[in-house]
């Protein structure tokens, strides 16, 4: 306890103190510290309920105790990445963030790195933003390209959070994770808002070309997230896999095991929200079939209506007609038989085919 109270009263550097990101502000005696460069945050939990921001150095590193956790988020800037590499057993070629397009694991026996595909601010490129994480049994770094939306609100979530102490890296690390996830769930529900609003517009006959623009927008959107998520299968069964209980031992296996069906539930959603855009498109075309059957019955029906009243003054208006018809009375006959055929077409639509 001696030890833990000497290492808990270091206090940041002045840049941390002040809220900004902390660099080199070293106090005397860490002159030796490896320059980290700019981009780089560290944060401190104990089982006390102690957490603050701290600054990164040896001596920090070298009096971490297991009830400890340390994490470390660094931009990808090379020099950032590099001197963390040279305070903790990270391996420097597996955190390129560039390099990562696909979610992968390695395992290095008492630590191990992941890439994940967290959700992108921005869908348009999908592919711009990855989160490569080194986990040991006290400390986790997290290494990105810029900022990553889901992971500062994480950070945020966390302030304050005093059982974080309780928690080894790799748990740590689980929780991270399902953050992540919730973020693609969170978008799910934004995009099943849209479709019950382009539902409505469709059932109440004000759909237009926007809405099939839409619809086939979000289909493709969806086609992205579900590629985009569905690769991290594979590394949480990893994760969750007994045999992988390389540093905490079965208490992040459950965990894991609860983040795999986390993810599993993450990919039927997709698939849902899928099948929900089909089906709007279906309801779109069934609208569309049932406006195009609507006017088929009105041209019937003035077809049905106008075509005798045609064929009878086209009769009655040919030279050739014998001289008994060609009497004023044969053409009100033949007004009146215009005026029975309309009427009788009209009450058989009305009566019998219900299209009136």
């Amino acid at each position: 306890m001696a030890e833990r109270a000497r290492k808990h009263t270091r206090r940041p550097s002045a840049d941390a103190q002040d809220g900004g990101v902390p660099s080199k502000g070293f106090t005397d005696g860490e002159k030796d510290a490896p320059d980290v460069g700019g981009g780089l945050s560290a944060f401190l939990y104990d089982a006390d309920g102690d957490n603050h921001e701290v600054a990164l150095d040896g001596a920090l590193v070298d009096g971490l105790a297991d009830s400890d956790l340390l994490w470390v988020d660094v931009d990808s800037r090379k020099e950032a990445v590099a001197g963390v590499a040279e305070l903790l057993p990270v391996d420097f070629e597996s955190m390129s963030v560039a390099a990562t397009s696909r979610p992968f694991i390695h395992d290095f026996g008492e630590s191990f790195v992941l890439g994940v595909l967290p959700f992108p601010p921005s869908m348009a490129k999908p592919e711009s933003e990855a989160l490569i994480c080194a986990v040991g049994h006290n400390w986790l770094v997290t290494v990105h390209d810029g900022e990553v939306g889901s992971l500062s609100e994480f950070a945020d979530h966390l302030r304050g959070d005093s059982a974080l102490g309780r928690l080894d890296a790799p748990s740590f690390l689980a929780r991270l994770l399902e953050w992540m996830v919730n973020g693609y769930l969170d978008h799910l529900d934004g995009l099943h808002a849209t479709i019950d609003d382009l539902e409505e517009s469709i059932l109440r006959d004000r759909a237009d070309n926007e809405v099939v623009a839409r619809l086939i927008e979000l289909r493709h959107e969806i086609g992205r997230l579900r590629r985009r998520l569905a690769p991290h299968r594979q590394v949480f069964a990893t994760l969750a896999h007994p045999s992988f209980d390389v540093i905490s031992g079965s208490s992040s296996a459950r965990a894991f095991g609860i983040l795999a069906d986390r993810l599993e539930m993450a990919v039927q959603a997709v698939d849902s929200t899928r099948e929900m855009v089909v089906g709007a498109f279906d309801v779109f075309m069934t609208q569309t079939a049932q406006r195009t059957t609507n006017v088929m019955r009105v041209l019937t029906i003035v077809s049905l209506t106008l075509l005798p009243a045609t064929l009878i003054a086209a009769i009655l208006g040919v030279k050739m007609l014998p001289k008994y018809l060609l009497h004023s009375w044969v053409i009100w006959a033949g007004i009146g038989l215009m005026v029975v055929i309309a009427a009788v077409v009209l009450l058989t639509m009305r009566l019998l085919r219900h299209w009136l």
